[in-house]
């Protein structure tokens, strides 16, 4: 993939196009966001919250910050 300067990227822009053999560190470096989320959650307070599958433990902190979730 490249951006406007014909640049290469070094990830994918979906995690559709991750190769399968390749998708364990995908949900390995999103489980490395979950205490930042939780943070930055309890800081802002958003009015509400949309996932995806990777970033699974978001509900059970949207659920103790009884914020709704789209996921």
């Amino acid at each position: 993939m490249k951006n406007d300067d014909n640049v290469h990227t070094l990830l994918p822009e979906a995690s559709v196009d991750v190769p399968a053999e390749q998708i364990q560190y995908l949900k390995a470096a999103y489980d490395l966001l979950q205490q930042p989320v939780q943070h930055f959650i309890a800081d802002e307070k958003p009015d509400w919250i949309m996932a995806d599958f990777a970033q699974h433990w978001v509900v059970d902190i949207a659920e103790n910050y009884e914020i709704p979730i789209i996921y």
